[in-house]
């Protein structure tokens, strides 16, 4: 395995674009994409027709018992497709409250590091909470 893996490098962009146009590399890139991933609607994307899981949506569309549970499968299964990751588990919990889904997704990245990256989405936002 090499020293280093090239992650990529973009435009930081976990909600707004950064005005600053900073760069992201690294777990920090990998959580920002996942965040992309988490919040595009499966079938948009052209190139890659079977990916995306649109969140906002699933929480403007309402949330229950059985959709938080079937959600950690199908996230996990989500993260997995990326060639970084090579293992995901996700934990999905609904604030009724907030009306805001929580998303602990963690796992194994293809350098063997270990990774956590928390994400929220409620009807109006997606972002990234905390990259571990």
């Amino acid at each position: 395995m090499p020293d280093v893996i090239d992650y990529g490098t973009d435009i930081a962009c976990a909600g707004d674009v950064d005005p600053n146009f900073s760069l992201v590399s690294g777990p920090a890139l990998v959580a920002q994409d996942m965040l992309h991933r988490f919040t595009t609607a499966r079938g948009s994307l052209e190139w890659a027709p079977d990916d995306g899981l649109d969140l906002v949506a699933m929480v403007n569309d309402g949330i229950d018992d059985q959709r938080v549970f079937e959600l950690q499968q199908q996230l996990a299964d989500e993260a997995s497709k990326d060639e970084r990751v090579t293992q995901a588990t996700a934990d999905v919990s609904w604030g009724d409250a907030t009306e805001t889904l929580t998303v602990k997704l963690s796992g194994t990245l293809s350098t063997g590091q270990p990774f956590s990256f928390i994400f929220g989405v409620s009807k109006l936002e997606a972002y990234l909470a905390e990259v571990q």
